[in-house]
Protein backbone atom coordinates (compact mmCIF):
# COMPACT_ATOMS: atom_id res chain seq x y z
CA UNK A 1 0.00 0.00 0.00
CA UNK A 2 1.00 3.47 -0.26
CA UNK A 3 3.16 4.88 2.62
CA UNK A 4 2.96 8.71 1.59
CA UNK A 5 1.87 11.22 4.21
CA UNK A 6 -0.76 13.72 3.64
CA UNK A 7 -0.47 17.29 4.91
CA UNK A 8 -4.12 17.20 6.00
CA UNK A 9 -7.37 15.06 4.92
CA UNK A 10 -10.91 16.74 3.73
CA UNK A 11 -13.88 15.16 5.30
CA UNK A 12 -16.68 17.14 3.80
CA UNK A 13 -20.59 15.91 2.70
CA UNK A 14 -20.70 15.23 -1.34
CA UNK A 15 -23.02 18.11 -1.73
CA UNK A 16 -20.32 20.06 -0.45
CA UNK A 17 -18.14 18.59 -2.92
CA UNK A 18 -17.06 21.83 -5.04
CA UNK A 19 -15.92 23.91 -1.74
CA UNK A 20 -13.90 20.26 -1.18
CA UNK A 21 -12.48 20.64 -4.28
CA UNK A 22 -12.37 24.51 -4.13
CA UNK A 23 -9.66 24.17 -0.55
CA UNK A 24 -7.95 21.37 -1.97
CA UNK A 25 -7.07 23.07 -5.22
CA UNK A 26 -6.23 26.29 -3.28
CA UNK A 27 -4.00 24.87 -0.78
CA UNK A 28 -2.03 22.56 -2.99
CA UNK A 29 -0.94 25.46 -5.49
CA UNK A 30 0.01 27.58 -2.68
CA UNK A 31 3.41 28.67 -2.50
CA UNK A 32 4.81 28.66 1.22
CA UNK A 33 6.73 31.98 1.65
CA UNK A 34 10.37 31.31 1.06
CA UNK A 35 11.64 32.82 4.77
CA UNK A 36 8.52 30.19 5.83
CA UNK A 37 9.95 26.98 3.66
CA UNK A 38 13.39 27.63 4.86
CA UNK A 39 12.64 27.38 8.62
CA UNK A 40 9.99 24.52 8.64
CA UNK A 41 11.30 22.69 5.65
CA UNK A 42 8.11 22.68 4.12
CA UNK A 43 7.35 24.06 0.72
CA UNK A 44 4.54 23.37 -0.66
CA UNK A 45 1.08 22.10 1.47
CA UNK A 46 0.35 18.84 -0.75
CA UNK A 47 -0.65 16.13 -0.93
CA UNK A 48 -3.80 16.94 0.45
CA UNK A 49 -6.11 13.70 0.78
CA UNK A 50 -10.01 14.24 -1.02
CA UNK A 51 -11.75 10.87 -1.86
CA UNK A 52 -12.70 12.02 -5.34
CA UNK A 53 -8.86 12.29 -6.07
CA UNK A 54 -6.88 10.00 -4.33
CA UNK A 55 -8.97 6.87 -3.49
CA UNK A 56 -8.24 3.83 -6.09
CA UNK A 57 -10.30 0.91 -6.88
CA UNK A 58 -10.86 -0.86 -3.54
CA UNK A 59 -13.13 -3.73 -2.07
CA UNK A 60 -13.48 -1.89 1.11
CA UNK A 61 -14.03 1.83 1.05
CA UNK A 62 -13.92 2.18 5.09
CA UNK A 63 -9.66 0.60 5.58
CA UNK A 64 -8.70 2.93 2.54
CA UNK A 65 -10.47 6.05 4.62
CA UNK A 66 -9.10 4.79 7.64
CA UNK A 67 -5.47 4.22 5.97
CA UNK A 68 -5.80 7.98 4.71
CA UNK A 69 -6.70 9.44 8.28
CA UNK A 70 -3.80 7.87 9.79
CA UNK A 71 -1.03 9.38 7.88
CA UNK A 72 -3.24 12.85 7.42
CA UNK A 73 -1.52 15.78 9.78
CA UNK A 74 -4.22 17.40 9.81
CA UNK A 75 -7.86 16.84 9.13
CA UNK A 76 -10.00 19.61 7.31
CA UNK A 77 -14.15 19.58 8.07
CA UNK A 78 -15.87 21.24 5.24
CA UNK A 79 -18.67 22.50 7.92
CA UNK A 80 -22.68 23.06 6.76
CA UNK A 81 -26.12 21.51 7.72
CA UNK A 82 -25.01 18.79 4.79
CA UNK A 83 -22.31 17.91 6.92
CA UNK A 84 -23.85 17.80 9.90
CA UNK A 85 -26.23 14.94 8.40
CA UNK A 86 -23.39 13.35 7.13
CA UNK A 87 -23.03 9.78 9.46
CA UNK A 88 -19.98 9.87 6.87
CA UNK A 89 -18.65 13.16 8.04
CA UNK A 90 -19.34 12.27 11.76
CA UNK A 91 -17.48 9.02 11.33
CA UNK A 92 -14.16 10.44 9.59
CA UNK A 93 -14.10 13.21 12.73
CA UNK A 94 -14.53 10.71 15.38
CA UNK A 95 -11.85 8.15 13.77
CA UNK A 96 -9.05 11.03 13.67
CA UNK A 97 -9.87 11.99 17.14
CA UNK A 98 -9.52 8.66 18.05
CA UNK A 99 -6.39 8.36 16.34
CA UNK A 100 -5.11 10.77 18.16
CA UNK A 101 -3.02 12.91 15.02
CA UNK A 102 -2.90 16.60 14.57
CA UNK A 103 -5.26 19.46 14.35
CA UNK A 104 -8.94 19.65 13.14
CA UNK A 105 -9.39 22.82 10.88
CA UNK A 106 -13.05 24.03 10.16
CA UNK A 107 -14.42 25.78 7.17
CA UNK A 108 -17.60 27.03 7.25
CA UNK A 109 -19.41 27.28 3.75
CA UNK A 110 -23.38 27.40 4.85
CA UNK A 111 -25.07 27.09 8.13
CA UNK A 112 -24.80 29.12 11.22
CA UNK A 113 -22.78 27.60 14.05
CA UNK A 114 -25.70 26.87 17.22
CA UNK A 115 -28.40 27.52 14.81
CA UNK A 116 -30.21 24.22 16.00
CA UNK A 117 -31.66 23.31 11.89
CA UNK A 118 -29.13 25.18 10.52
CA UNK A 119 -26.01 24.40 12.64
CA UNK A 120 -23.03 23.98 10.67
CA UNK A 121 -20.54 22.11 12.73
CA UNK A 122 -20.87 18.47 13.17
CA UNK A 123 -21.78 16.73 16.52
CA UNK A 124 -17.85 15.10 16.48
CA UNK A 125 -16.17 18.51 16.06
CA UNK A 126 -18.82 20.38 18.81
CA UNK A 127 -17.60 17.73 21.43
CA UNK A 128 -14.93 15.66 22.89
CA UNK A 129 -15.95 12.16 23.99
CA UNK A 130 -14.02 10.41 27.19
CA UNK A 131 -13.61 6.68 27.43
CA UNK A 132 -16.57 6.64 30.27
CA UNK A 133 -18.69 8.20 26.61
CA UNK A 134 -19.50 11.23 28.47
CA UNK A 135 -19.67 14.49 26.08
CA UNK A 136 -17.75 17.75 26.94
CA UNK A 137 -18.39 20.32 24.57
CA UNK A 138 -15.54 22.42 22.77
CA UNK A 139 -15.80 25.56 20.80
CA UNK A 140 -14.41 25.05 17.41
CA UNK A 141 -12.84 27.74 15.66
CA UNK A 142 -13.01 27.83 11.79
CA UNK A 143 -12.44 29.29 8.91
CA UNK A 144 -15.41 31.14 7.02
CA UNK A 145 -15.44 31.31 3.11
CA UNK A 146 -18.37 33.49 3.42
CA UNK A 147 -18.79 36.99 2.64
CA UNK A 148 -20.14 37.99 6.06
CA UNK A 149 -17.08 35.87 7.30
CA UNK A 150 -13.67 35.78 6.58
CA UNK A 151 -14.02 35.70 2.73
CA UNK A 152 -12.45 33.22 0.50
CA UNK A 153 -8.94 34.43 0.55
CA UNK A 154 -8.37 34.69 4.53
CA UNK A 155 -10.10 32.06 5.15
CA UNK A 156 -8.17 29.69 2.79
CA UNK A 157 -4.81 31.72 4.21
CA UNK A 158 -6.42 30.78 8.29
CA UNK A 159 -5.79 27.10 6.80
CA UNK A 160 -2.69 27.35 5.23
CA UNK A 161 -1.36 29.06 8.35
CA UNK A 162 -2.53 26.35 10.46
CA UNK A 163 -1.50 23.55 8.41
CA UNK A 164 1.84 25.54 8.81
CA UNK A 165 1.57 26.15 12.39
CA UNK A 166 2.37 30.20 12.41
CA UNK A 167 0.52 32.92 12.97
CA UNK A 168 -2.04 33.81 10.23
CA UNK A 169 -0.61 37.78 10.22
CA UNK A 170 2.47 36.31 8.68
CA UNK A 171 0.65 34.83 5.88
CA UNK A 172 -1.62 37.98 5.44
CA UNK A 173 1.63 40.25 5.30
CA UNK A 174 2.92 38.10 2.96
CA UNK A 175 -0.02 37.81 0.49
CA UNK A 176 -0.57 41.93 0.64
CA UNK A 177 3.28 42.47 0.03
CA UNK A 178 3.06 39.91 -3.11
CA UNK A 179 -0.63 42.09 -4.54
CA UNK A 180 1.35 45.31 -3.80
CA UNK A 181 4.35 43.82 -6.23
CA UNK A 182 1.59 42.92 -8.34
CA UNK A 183 -0.21 45.81 -8.88
CA UNK A 184 3.39 47.67 -9.33
CA UNK A 185 4.89 45.98 -12.32
CA UNK A 186 1.27 46.05 -14.01
CA UNK A 187 1.34 50.17 -13.46
CA UNK A 188 4.97 50.36 -14.97
CA UNK A 189 3.55 48.08 -17.59
CA UNK A 190 0.74 50.06 -18.62
CA UNK A 191 3.25 53.19 -17.71
CA UNK A 192 5.82 51.95 -19.88
CA UNK A 193 3.28 51.42 -22.76
CA UNK A 194 1.23 54.44 -22.69
CA UNK A 195 5.05 56.06 -23.20
CA UNK A 196 5.76 53.97 -26.20
CA UNK A 197 2.25 54.65 -27.29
Amino acid sequence: MNQRAYKAFISYSHQDERWAAWVHNQLESYRVPRRLALSSAIDRLAPIFRDRDELPASSNLSDTIQDALSRSDALIVICSPAAVASRWVGEEIALYKRLGRGPIICMIVDGEPGSGGQECFPEAVRFDIDEAGRHTPIEPVAADVRAQGDGRRTAMLKIAAALLGVGLHQLIERDSRRRMRRLFAISCGSIAGMALA
